[in-house]
Order: structure tokens, then sequence, then C-alpha cells
């Protein structure tokens, strides 16, 4: 009933636990007519409260249980992608600089040439 991995107390589980018990419990005392017809409607209650509590519990520790499994996955994708990526914005903004400033030297240059070719 308690998911070992995130350390939480599934309440669902709990209950549908409860309310299984409670519907064995409704079965027995009308077996000996102590509820008598009372023993079915609980019975059929608690069954169908059993089965919501169950699919509630089950997808709960799933997507828990998946929860634990990916996050791992996820910081490897981080560490990897700042491995390969270039650092920070200071890089990147160097090199573009760095292409800026060379294409504007280049269009002077051209610009000059031009100048001294008309002359």
């Amino acid at each position: 009933m308690t998911n070992g991995k995130s350390g939480y107390w599934n309440v669902w589980w709990t209950l549908a636990v409860l309310s299984a018990l409670v519907g064995v419990m409704a079965v027995l005392l009308e077996y000996f007519g102590i509820i008598r017809d009372l023993g079915l409607v609980i019975g059929v209650v608690s069954t169908a409260l059993t089965v919501l509590f169950g699919l509630t519990a089950s997808t709960r520790t799933a997507v828990s249980s998946l929860r634990h499994e990916i996050v791992p996955v996820l910081e490897r994708i981080e560490r990897v992608l700042n491995e390969r990526l270039p650092r920070g914005p200071n890089r990147l903004h160097r090199a573009v600089l760095a292409e800026s400033v060379e294409r504007v030297g280049a269009s002077k240059r051209l610009r000059q040439r031009q100048g001294e070719a008309a002359r």
C-alpha cells in the first residue's frame, strides 16, 4: 500500500481494500440472514466503490512510478544538451558579433575597391 520509491501512503488503495472488506462483511451478514436484502445493495455498492478506488489507486501509482523513471532520463538529456550547446549567451553573442564585424569590414573594403576602380 505504500510506494517505497516516493514515500507516501496511497489513500486510494486503502479505500479500495476497506470497501472490499465492507462488501465481504455485507455478503456474510446477508448469508446468515442478519441484514437480509440490504446486504445485496451494500455488496453491489461496495463492489462498485472497490473498482473505482482500485482504478484511481493504480493510476496514481503508475503515474508516480512513471515520474520516477522519466526524471533521470530528462536529467540525462539536459546534461547532454548542456555539454554540446554553447555556454551562455556571451559565447553566442561574441560569435554573432564577430561575424557582423567581419561582414561590415568586408563591405567597407569592397566599397573602397569600387571607389578606387571608379577613379
